[in-house]
């Protein structure tokens, strides 16, 4: 019963949408109207069939990383050389550029994510999400893609300006869901402005059934007082365009998962029991010839106790990290392609966590070689941890180092 209001609104959108004049599409989409038909090379390899009412467009990009671990006196603790990522994604329209799909693969074992011997799904599938964009700023989605929520988490892991995301993401991000998606993409005078939202599962990716009646909302708002970045800079790390011009960005995001399954709603462990789960993000992004400022502030909280015990065996127990995080990075593009990258990053779990979960603080510098942009990059940065118990006072610092290759077409 859970998704037959979903399924009745995507069966009368269609009715009413049909009927909307058509005008131009988002920036990113943009391409799509003017590719001729046969084969193209623009992004990764493309074909659109003779008549034009199909086509594909295919992309691949992969990350290898070494990252070394160490105690305060330099003593090796943790050494790995994996491929952190490989993904292939595939999108174009069908029938008409207006109805576009969006697909993702990942292939890698820490990327594909799942556990043996339980019932959490794997992420091979990262995205499959078709979209109507009739014109006119607007965007309707339904599938499986990213919730509207922080916007470090909007930036694909291949447009990042340090190895990875900041441990504020990982904690808190909300990543991605199966539901329905609505954006809007409009102008005020030399401003821009968007909406965006989302009526999901709240189970996350790939969830293999639903045992609870509870949906999923989230809303992103987004404010542009000079107007959007060039070339889509807003969703990439850096400021490798040399914005002539001071350009930022400002977003809010609240989400409430009604009785959320896993810990930390779409990500995480089961619970014991149901738990209603809610939070909010804040971040701004500035970018102006070379320098590049983002900032983020994320919060989440539970409806009950963020401890829930095992009614058959109170040994056992689940939790949700509740607390707040925040991250701050700056970095300045040099002409001839290197960049210099600083971050700070502090999480702090709430009081009735404190006693499973330190507070961590983290100071990250970063040096990087744009070969091509973002897809072809060479990194490097280095970490000094702070692990602190807030209950007990006990500490522990590290030091970690990460190299990394990025290759993409």
């Amino acid at each position: 019963m859970k998704y037959i209001k979903l399924i009745v609104f995507i069966m009368i959108l269609p009715t009413w949408l049909f009927s909307q004049k058509k005008e131009s599409f988002n920036d990113t989409y943009k391409n799509l109207q003017n590719i001729e038909p046969y084969y193209t090379f623009n992004k990764g390899f493309g074909f659109t069939t003779p008549d034009s009412t199909y086509q594909l467009n295919l992309q691949l990009r992969m990350q290898n990383r070494v990252e070394s671990i160490y105690d305060d006196s330099f003593n090796l603790e943790e050494q790995e050389a994996i491929v952190k990522r490989l993904r292939l994604k595939f999108y174009g329209y069908v029938y008409d550029p207006a109805f576009i799909y969006y697909v993702q693969l990942s292939f890698t074992g820490g990327d594909v994510g799942g556990q043996p011997n339980s019932n959490l799904p794997s992420n091979l599938i990262k995205d499959a999400v078709i979209y109507y964009k009739p014109g006119n700023g607007l965007s309707l989605g339904f599938g499986q893609t990213k919730l509207p929520g922080n916007r470090q988490g909007h930036n694909s892991s291949g447009k990042l300006q340090l190895v990875d995301r900041s441990m504020v993401h990982s904690k808190f991000n909300i990543d991605r869901d199966f539901g329905v998606f609505a954006n809007y993409h409009g102008e005020l005078g030399n401003s821009t402005y968007s909406i965006k939202t989302a009526i999901s599962s709240g189970e996350g990716s790939n969830w293999l059934s639903s045992t609870n009646s509870g949906y999923m909302y989230t809303g992103r708002l987004e404010f542009l007082p000079f107007g959007d970045f060039t070339k889509n800079g807003g969703f990439s790390e850096g400021d490798l365009m040399r914005e002539p011009t001071p350009k930022l960005m400002i977003g809010a995001v609240a989400y409430y998962n009604d009785d959320a399954l896993r810990e930390e709603g779409t990500k995480g462990d089961l619970m014991y029991n149901t738990n209603t789960i809610t939070g909010m993000f804040f971040d701004v992004i500035f970018k102006y010839k070379g320098f590049a400022f983002m900032a983020d502030y994320a919060q989440r909280n539970t409806e009950n106790p963020s401890v829930i015990v095992d009614s058959d065996d109170s040994t056992n127990f689940s939790y949700t990290y509740n607390g707040i995080g925040y991250n701050t990075q700056a970095s300045y593009w040099f002409k001839n392609n290197y960049e210099i990258v600083g971050r700070f990053t502090r999480n702090t779990p709430e009081d009735s966590i404190q006693q499973y979960q330190d507070q961590n603080t983290q100071y990250t510098v970063g040096f990087n070689k744009y070969i091509k942009g973002h897809r072809f990059k060479l990194q490097f940065d280095t970490t000094y941890q702070m692990l602190e118990n807030l209950q007990t006072t006990n500490t522990k610092n590290n030091w970690i180092f990460r190299a990394q290759v990025e290759i993409g077409i």
